[in-house]
Parts: structure tokens; sequence; C-alpha cells
């Protein structure tokens, strides 16, 4: 298992109304990391079984390894009162997974909730 954590930037643009509610593109870019939690042992092969003609890579409880995130979405606030929704798409990428880069594509949703005066 692991832990996956991040402290985003967004930029939001071009902010329209859309029947009743406002929506707002934006970009988005942070950095974080990815903890693995590997229960019941101490260390796990990854991506092989450890022989000698393919050799994996071991990973240990609470490794930890720096993240990138990157991409843009679509926030629709105000639906029902302060309730809105959220949708994005993000690549991340851990430039050094065990001495490799890996690279994967996120598609992420959620609830908003916007407060204060507009």
């Amino acid at each position: 298992m692991g832990f996956l954590y991040d402290v985003n930037a967004a930029w939001n643009f071009g902010q329209r109304q859309f029947l009743n509610a406002r929506v707002s593109p934006y970009l988005v870019v942070g950095a974080g990391g990815l903890t693995a939690d590997i229960r019941d042992a101490s260390a796990a092969f990854v991506n092989g079984g450890g022989t000698a003609t393919a050799p994996g890579r071991v990973l240990h409880d609470h490794d930890t390894f720096f993240t990138v995130n990157y991409g843009g979405g679509v926030k629709v606030m105000n639906v029902l009162g302060p309730i809105g929704f959220r949708a994005d798409v993000r690549g991340r990428t851990i430039p050094n997974f065990n001495h490799e880069t890996i690279n994967w594509p996120e598609v992420t949703g959620g609830l908003l909730l916007s407060w204060g005066e507009r």
C-alpha cells in the first residue's frame, strides 16, 4: 500500500456563468511524496521476482519518493448553494523511483465548497 500526498497551486481563469453556477477552468501544479506502507513485512519485491534472470527491486517499509503533478480541469461552483464540483486530468511523475522515472495519468474529481463574498 502507498500513501500519496501533495501540496498544489491552482490558477483559475476565464470564469463564466452557466445555469446559475459559476464555471472556471484551471491549471494546477504540485509537489509531494509517495510513502510505502508494507504490512506484515519489512520489504517487498517490485517489478520482478528477485531472481538472477529477472532482478527485482526491493521496496522497504516507509520508503518515500518525491512526486510532482501537473494538469488542468474545470470547477463548477455554487450548483447547490455553496456546494459545487471539480474534475481534472493530471500527469504524475516520480523522478527517482528506485533509479527510474515513472509517469502516469490521473483523473480526479470531487466536491467543492465555496464561501465568502462574491
